[in-house]
């Protein structure tokens, strides 16, 4: 589903494979780090390295952090 997304324009068959990977991810992780998922899905190098470290609650490079209210 990841290999999907490499290069491939925004379109419907985009929409609900990214839809099927979130719900996929949110029974997978811990409530609460889908964010750090898609961070370190954007930082690493790939899916199983992404779900590890936010199972694990590995904290993003401080350049990508969220910052609070």
């Amino acid at each position: 589903m990841l290999a999907f997304f490499d290069g491939a324009a925004e379109s419907e068959g985009a929409l609900s494979c990214a839809a099927i990977l979130v719900g996929y991810v949110r029974r997978l992780l811990p409530p609460g780090a889908l964010a750090g998922y898609v961070g370190h899905l954007e930082l690493g190098d790939g899916h199983e390295e992404a779900l590890d470290r936010a199972r694990r609650g590995v904290p993003l490079e401080p350049a990508h952090e969220e910052t609070g209210p």
